[in-house]
């Protein structure tokens, strides 16, 4: 009874130990969660309990755009409907695990030595204290290493709420304007070019940075494109049997900007570029038969 008793200790103590850790995190503007989430890959958390992993989130008031790596584009929704987000790190996972995998199950095997008392016979006595001793050692040592490799493996959350609570439930008259309307006022994309050695410094910085705002152009041209006008439809859908409006959409992204050119030490280029959508908005209401006829 008493060994099956330790048993279960044990068992419950090393659940314990390697449960991931959830730390909530406050912020008091968007731009603190933006700046903790660049560059890194996180889970947002929707009302409806859907579950969106994206790289390169950014959080606006309005909305939320990120990258999808298995669909290689850049998607959004709005900011009110998620509940959080959640950034996880592995390395501190595994540091959690570790103390956690060594103090739990190790004090357990503490406790039971202490409390099974001194030995009063056989030829080698042991003392309580040094039960106590090997009890942490014996039970602590193999704790802590399944308590980092599955804190690693699980890693250790950062929670941002984004929302309490979900956006109000409301009976919509979905007019032609109305998906335009929820458009960003202003796209905003990366770009990067990498550095070639064949070329002279001062034409290699030429170079990355006409091929960084090549990307970024395509990922502008991605995002315009993928934009909605209906429930149903993007400008890509519309435009696939309407070539004029295609050509015209095209010639506006071209009126895009570079607002922000990085070089880093290695040659390599980062470009901020933008787009303001008012105008393509206006192509679309004069333009398009989609949006215009009812």
């Amino acid at each position: 009874m008493k060994v099956r008793f330790i048993v279960i200790l044990l068992i419950i103590a090393l659940v314990i130990s390697i449960t991931q850790c959830t730390h909530l995190k406050n912020f008091s503007t968007l731009d603190e969660v933006n700046e903790a989430i660049a560059g890194k890959k996180a889970t947002l958390t929707l009302f409806d309990k859907e579950k969106i992993v994206g790289k390169d989130v950014q959080v606006f008031p309005d909305s939320t755009v990120w990258s999808d790596s298995k669909l290689n584009k850049k998607q959004s929704i709005a900011t009110s409907e998620i509940n959080h987000i959640i950034l996880r790190n592995h390395l501190r996972g595994a540091l959690e695990g570790l103390w956690k995998g060594a103090l739990i199950p190790g004090g357990i095997g503490f406790v039971i030595g202490l409390s099974d008392g001194d030995d009063t016979s056989g030829f080698w006595r042991m003392t309580a204290g040094e039960k106590a001793l090997m009890g942490f050692v014996l039970f602590g040592a193999p704790g802590a290493v399944l308590g980092s490799l599955f804190g690693a493996a699980n890693g250790s959350n950062n929670k941002y709420i984004i929302n309490n609570e979900p956006p109000p439930l409301i009976n919509i008259n979905y007019t032609k304007e109305y998906f335009l309307n929820t458009w960003l006022d202003t796209l905003i994309v990366k770009g990067a070019g990498m550095a070639s050695r064949d070329l002279e410094p001062d034409a290699q910085k030429t170079s990355v940075k006409y091929y960084a705002e090549m990307d970024a152009l395509s990922k502008l041209r991605e995002l315009v494109f993928n934009l909605h006008v209906t429930e149903d439809s993007t400008i890509s859908t519309i435009t696939m049997e309407d070539s004029n409006l295609k050509d015209q959409i095209n010639t506006y992204i071209q009126g895009w900007q570079n607002i922000d050119t990085k070089y880093h030490s290695n040659g390599d280029a980062e470009v901020t570029c933008i787009l303001l959508t008012d105008e393509l908005k206006v192509i679309l209401k004069e333009n398009s038969n989609f949006i215009r006829n009812p």
